[in-house]
């Protein structure tokens, strides 16, 4: 037994541990590919070793017979792994014509000694060293060849195109996937042009070096281990949007929802970076986090999750899940104004004033700059119920409201007190100035015209004023009980006035 016989069955016994190896990771499209490539090159080898070892024209002819069942089909299968491999998908349609010259070559080649379509000649000759069936092709025979060079040269430019994508260390296996796809071109065509020694067709032993080295570098990057893993989750049909990266943050695999999610992922290809824009969305610094997005002038809201998947203690890729929140961030906002707001004026109800003016007391202290409290109130505003109905008497406090609304500054703070009183805070506000704002709010209610169910009338309002000074040292319930003092002497002065709190 020679050199060149061990070679052979060790890359026959090679190819059905490969085969074998890569079977069991058949849920990805790639693993698919490789894995039925090299179980029909362990046919192919098979079939090779009982022609190299044959005493007979009709043994070494069950050899060619095996070797046609699995050789045609090879370049197709590898063809859609690099495909596969950088993430375009062909369509189910397209796949069996890419088998259809394979499928040709295989019958003429296995039915060729009922014709000459295939082979113009065949003759068994054995030597000392191998057994081989010298043949002589028909042009039909050529053309077959041609398209299985085309196969492995296209898929050797898509590769090699694709390493030159990739960065650092991914981009040295990326180059050794595409020398492996050269690897049987070039030997191929030495044997072709009978440039082997002896007429050792090396082919065999080659095509299991390029299944070798694919397997290799596929391992090197996890691809078997991880990519099961995560694309177990990856369910089509999910609502939330599901995300897989590699360790270096490059696209793996996205579902429907993420791809509608992010319009960018419908072209990303296997081990593209994401683009600068979009990084902010795959944030791993934080196991969750939260962002919106604007679509058609809506804002829509997103909790994504982020997981490690490892091996050996050392990340081999990254899942993101985008859960739609939109529908929770509502809610919570719906309850914010319900339980923030008041209902019929939708300014601040007395808990939330409450809270803002004690931030308004610590700010004050901090910058220590003066501030003032407003407490206003409708006045004889029993008459607007009496008269309009409850509903009436709603309308006028929230026509009231608005009213004041645009007499103060954004950043001041304004609420409901009680019934028919306001509370207004004036942060950095002297005493002038809140004279000068009371008075302005009191004159704009007393001209302004309201209307309950078509009828017209006017309302007036008293205005209570008290200072808050860092240095006097009060507490903000002090502020406000001076302001209510302040208040019922605009009262009993007649209403319809403003008066300033005096010791």
């Amino acid at each position: 037994m020679s050199i060149y016989h061990i070679l052979v069955y060790l890359s026959l016994f090679g190819s059905v541990i490969i085969s074998l190896l890569v079977i069991n990771h058949r849920e990805i499209e790639q693993n698919r590919c490789i894995s039925n490539a090299t179980l029909l090159l362990a046919v192919y080898i098979l079939g090779y070793s009982f022609e190299i070892t044959a005493k007979s024209f009709e043994a070494s002819f069950i050899g060619l017979i095996l070797e046609y069942i699995g050789y045609p089909f090879i370049s197709p299968l590898i063809f859609l792994y690099a495909l596969s491999h950088i993430g375009i998908k062909v369509p189910k349609p397209v796949k069996p014509l890419l088998f259809i010259i394979p499928m040709l070559q295989s019958v003429l080649a296995i039915t060729s000694p009922y014709h000459t379509l295939y082979y113009t000649k065949m003759e068994f000759t054995e030597t000392p060293i191998l057994s081989h069936m010298y043949i002589e092709g028909s042009p039909i025979y050529y053309i077959c060849f041609i398209y299985i060079y085309i196969m492995l040269v296209t898929s050797a430019i898509i590769l090699t195109k694709n390493a030159f994508a990739q960065k650092g260390s991914k981009r040295y296996t990326e180059f050794a996937i595409a020398i492996a796809f050269f690897i049987p071109i070039i030997t191929t065509s030495f044997y072709l042009a009978g440039l082997t020694p002896w007429s050792y067709d090396i082919t065999p032993v080659f095509l299991f070096t390029t299944c070798l080295i694919i397997c290799i570098c596929t391992l090197r990057f996890n691809y078997l281990q991880f990519l099961p893993a995560a694309t177990s989750q990856l369910v089509d049909e999910m609502k939330d949007a599901f995300v897989v990266l590699d360790a270096d943050n490059c696209f793996v695999n996205a579902n429907i929802a993420a791809k509608k999610l992010f319009p960018f992922l419908k072209t990303a290809k296997f081990g593209s970076e994401i683009p600068d824009d979009e990084r902010e969305y795959f944030n791993t610094e934080s196991n969750e986090f939260e962002f919106s997005v604007n679509k058609n002038d809506r804002d829509f809201f997103y909790k994504a999750s982020v997981g490690v998947i490892e091996k050996r203690s050392k990340p081999v890729c990254k899942t993101f899940i985008f859960y739609d929140i939109t529908s929770t961030k509502k809610l919570i906002t719906e309850l914010d104004q319900k339980t923030s707001y008041d209902e019929v004026t939708g300014i601040y109800n007395r808990v939330t004033l409450m809270r803002y003016l004690y931030i308004i007391q610590e700010k004050t202290d901090i910058e220590y700059v003066t501030s003032a409290i407003l407490m206003v109130d409708i006045d004889d505003f029993k008459r607007v119920n009496e008269t309009f109905g409850y509903q009436g008497g709603d309308k006028t406090l929230s026509d009231v409201s608005s009213l004041i609304k645009t007499c103060i500054r954004e950043n001041d703070i304004f609420g409901r007190y009680d019934d028919e009183e306001f509370c207004i805070a004036l942060w950095n506000t002297d005493r002038n100035a809140a004279e000068e704002k009371a008075e302005k709010i009191r004159d704009v209610i007393e001209k302004a015209a309201l209307t309950v169910d078509g009828i017209s009338f006017s309302v007036t309002v008293s205005i209570g004023i008290s200072l808050y000074i860092p240095d006097e040292e009060k507490k903000i319930e002090a502020v406000l009980a001076e302001a209510g003092e302040a208040l019922n002497a605009a009262k009993e002065d007649g209403k319809n006035n403003c008066k300033i709190y005096q010791k």
